[in-house]
């Protein structure tokens, strides 16, 4: 295959898509809590099911995506012991400028280099974009790509003209861009897939949970709704009860006139039955 896929480990990618494209990079945006950093794991954890090497770059602490992990029961210990899984924590030191953003993306590139993962992610990527020359993201995914790394970049929700500008700048350069919503109250998400390049069907979008051991976790998807056909007429039970027994009454007539076929009356109304 020219295009090898990789299994995501969630089950509503991999049933539809069949994975990501290997060595390609994916988008995945929404707003706080809507299930960013667990996507992200889900994706890490199937990684090191996989025997494969996982980087981890985080907007937290190394320890607070430990702890997530955890929460979601999902058990990282040996892969952090094997060095098969590396986090890094992407913590600015109140810097800013446009030479800044360059020299950090050549230090993933380089980390990328060296250790040479099969998956890499990178949660979130909104503090990077505060500085000047965003457009240097084009560099570092052709860097990435071309490392054959599987990426999945995090990306909060647009606040603004500018950050819409840099989400949609962003969207026209990955394979694929996933947004992720929530609802409080009910805690359900809704997950939508929106294919630039090689996946069918190119959009789609369904409900999920998420769920201790396994993440996000996709709800039964409802049927389309369609228009209800007109009401049937409402028969009473009176009607219902006259009719039994008006068919009754004649099953027994047809019996006794035809004893002959008595055996072939049976097997007709046990059939109706």
């Amino acid at each position: 295959m020219l295009f090898p896929k990789i299994l995501t480990g969630l089950n509503l990618i991999d049933d539809l898509w069949q994975g990501f494209f290997q060595g390609r990079t994916y988008l995945v945006a929404g707003p706080a809590n809507s299930g960013k950093t667990t996507f992200c794991l889900q994706f890490a954890f199937k990684g090191l099911a996989s025997n494969e090497r996982v980087v981890f770059f985080t907007d937290e602490r190394s320890e607070d995506v430990i702890l997530r992990a955890e929460a979601l029961k999902f058990d990282i210990q040996s892969g952090l012991e094997n060095n098969d899984l590396l986090i890094f924590s992407l913590k600015l030191q109140n810097e800013t400028g446009g030479d800044l953003f360059q020299r950090i993306i050549n230090e993933l590139v380089e980390i990328i280099k060296q250790e040479q993962p099969k998956r890499l992610i990178i949660d979130q990527i909104t503090p990077l974009l505060q500085l000047n020359g965003y457009q240097a993201l084009s560099q570092l995914i052709n860097s990435l790509e071309a490392a054959k790394v599987t990426t999945v970049i995090t990306i909060g929700e647009p606040a603004n003209s500018q950050a819409a500008q840099i989400f949609d700048f962003l969207s026209s350069i990955v394979t694929a861009t996933i947004k992720l919503t929530h609802s409080l109250p009910d805690k359900i998400r809704t997950l939508s897939l929106q294919s630039r390049i090689g996946h069918y069907p190119d959009s789609y979008s369904g409900s999920f949970v998420i769920q201790p051991g396994i993440g996000l976790c996709q709800l039964a998807t409802t049927p389309p709704s369609v228009s209800s056909p007109p009401a049937e007429p409402t028969v009473t039970d009176s009607k219902v009860e006259k009719v039994a027994i008006e068919s009754a009454a004649q099953e027994k007539v047809v019996i006794k006139e035809e004893s002959a076929v008595l055996e072939a009356s049976k097997t007709i109304m046990s059939e109706e039955t």
